[in-house]
Order: C-alpha cells, then sequence, then structure tokens
C-alpha cells in the first residue's frame, strides 16, 4: 500500500507534503503531534473561531491529561505550504510518520494517547511488538474502560473520515 504523496516524494528525491484537504498527518517525536487539515467552510468566506481567511486551516494536537489530545495551534496556510518545513519551524526535530498498513496507524494512536495515561506495567505474554501492544490494548480495555475511551474518542476524531496522507 502506498500513497500518492508517497509516490511524488520517491520520484521527485524531495520530504515535501502538500497540505491536502481533509487530511491527517502524524510526527515522531517528543510530544508526538497530529496534525490535520481542512478546508474553511465555503458558507463562510471568514473562519468563525478566528476571524481570519486562507485557503487550509491547520491545527496541531499533543497528547493532553489522561488519553486526551489538546490543541496545540489553530493556523491558515496556504495550498502550497509544506507540511514538514512547517512543523519544523516550530517543532525541529519531529519527523512524519510512514504507515506501512492501516493497524500501524492504529498502534501510533495508541501510543499517543498513552503519553497521559499512566497506565501501569504491564507483563506481556506475547513476543512481537504488534502483537504486544494490541494485547496491552485489550488488558486497558478490561481495566480502565474510561482510559480506553480517551483512545477511542482520538481514533473517532483523526481516522475515519480523514485521509492519511503517509502510506508506504
Amino acid at each position: 500500500m502506498t500513497s500518492p504523496i508517497v509516490e511524488y516524494q520517491t520520484r521527485h528525491k524531495t520530504n515535501c507534503i502538500p497540505a491536502v484537504h481533509n487530511g491527517v498527518c502524524f510526527f515522531d517525536g517528543n510530544p508526538p503531534l497530529i496534525v490535520t487539515t481542512s478546508l474553511p467552510c465555503r458558507s463562510f468566506s471568514i473562519c468563525p473561531s478566528c476571524d481570519h481567511s486562507a485557503d487550509i486551516i491547520l491545527e496541531i494536537f499533543v497528547p493532553g491529561y489522561n488519553g486526551a489530545f489538546i490543541t496545540e495551534s489553530h493556523n491558515h496556510v496556504e495550498a502550497s505550504v509544506d507540511l514538514v518545513q512547517y512543523i519544523k519551524k516550530f517543532h525541529s526535530r519531529h519527523k512524519p510518520f510512514y504507515a506501512s498498513k492501516p493497524r500501524d496507524l492504529e498502534i501510533w494512536l495508541w501510543e499517543f494517547c498513552c503519553k497521559g495515561m499512566g497506565l501501569p506495567a504491564f507483563k506481556h505474554k506475547e513476543t512481537e511488538k504488534e502483537l504486544k501492544v494490541i494485547e496491552k490494548m485489550v488488558w486497558a480495555t478490561l481495566r480502565y474502560p474510561a482510559q480506553y475511551n480517551s483512545y477511542y474518542i482520538t481514533y473517532e476524531a483523526f481516522l475515519p473520515a480523514r485521509k492519511y496522507l503517509l502510506f508506504k
């Protein structure tokens, strides 16, 4: 599985990620970031939340308390903006996360939520990395349903209705 953006990056030997309408991109770093892009509502010429007009709304989210996410910034950018360069201006060490399959996105998002959950140590029975995370997710669901609910809310907010930009 690959995305058109990754194909373009490979052919042109560039790391550019254009701001895409209704897209989402995960960035590894400390703290991990979720960047969403969307067009402003066409029935309004000005953004209702900040009274600004531009082509694309770009929002950056960071892990919050108890598995929740917090909006770090809400910005308006032109469609020609490179997301990698834009993020490097504010978070110089962050790198985009390339998923090889949809399960990788779920695992990345679980780890994003775990930053603020404070789950106790868990003795794994599985040996594969992916299965260890799934085992911990099941364990957390059974023991801490409220914290798992935070993950589910984050999942619903970022994955189902958006295009993920970077699939290798």
